[in-house]
């Protein structure tokens, strides 16, 4: 009986483990791409996915966003929407559709003029601590002003844009975001949530 108890657990997790992540559509077919567009082209506003920790005993900060292939496209033809552009299959970028993940954190704003700036981003199996399992994007770069409008941030100060390839976005991973200084929680400095080396659980619920 224990045995096939173990088998039926091993199963299902295996299972649950394919479905996470498999909700994320690594290449985009043709179909895919026109639904996207017209999901961009239809909304007032298309969002990147929050990276933001669920509140529990504390009240940790948004600390990043972002992007899938699918959810790019679908920004691109929202914003050309609101140029009063159109958007086709045409301008469709290799960048838009590539297999990967775009972690976007922007810096963050402290008290009077201080500002936290984003030091770097990378994954780590979750509650694990061991910095050698560190996961480090395949690059980073400085997020562009034109790349903080597309996304709806403004905010001053150094943020930085990390890519990762899709296999490693799975919900046995986590976010870290480390800024140089101590940004507050999401109900501000004095309550339970603030952090430098920030981090959350990838929740993969919806994301597509």
């Amino acid at each position: 009986m224990k045995i096939y108890v173990l088998s039926f657990v091993l199963v299902v997790s295996s299972m649950l483990a394919v479905r996470a992540q498999a909700q994320i559509v690594r290449d985009l077919t043709p179909e895919q791409i026109r639904e996207a567009i017209a999901f961009g082209a239809k909304n007032k506003d298309v969002w990147p996915y929050r990276i933001q920790e669920k509140a529990r005993w504390s009240w940790p900060p948004l600390i990043a966003v972002y992007t899938t292939p699918v959810l790019r496209v679908a920004l691109a033809a929202n914003a050309a929407k609101k140029r009063y552009q159109v958007f086709t299959e045409k301008d469709v970028t290799p960048d838009l559709i590539a297999p990967e993940i775009q972690v976007f954190a922007p810096s963050q704003s402290l008290e009077g003029a201080a500002i936290a700036n984003v030091v770097t981003i990378v994954l780590l199996p979750h509650n694990s601590k061991d910095t050698s399992q560190a996961i480090h994007p395949t690059r980073i770069i400085e997020a562009s002003q034109e790349y903080k409008n597309l996304l709806g941030f403004s905010a001053e100060g150094r943020g930085l844009v990390a890519v990762f390839p899709i296999d490693v976005w799975t919900e046995n991973n986590e976010v870290h975001v480390v800024f140089d200084s101590g940004i507050p929680s999401s109900q501000g400095r004095g309550k339970l949530g603030g952090c430098t080396d920030c981090k959350s659980r990838i929740y993969l619920d919806k994301v597509r």
